[in-house]
């Protein structure tokens, strides 16, 4: 089961990602790949979504 964290943004970017962006699916994209980054089963499994097999 997954787990369900907090994604922080000591430094903005997160913030400043969004305003940049131009389209949701974009804004979509970015965090759902930060939160991959975030996921340690992903790092452990070495098994990461890819939006072309979804």
């Amino acid at each position: 089961m997954a787990q369900t964290i907090t994604l922080g943004d000591k430094y903005g970017m997160i913030h400043e990602a969004m305003k940049i962006l131009p389209e949701d699916e974009l804004k979509i994209n970015c965090i759902e790949a930060l939160a991959e980054l975030e996921d340690n089963e992903c790092h452990r499994t070495r098994k990461f979504a890819n939006k072309q097999n979804r």
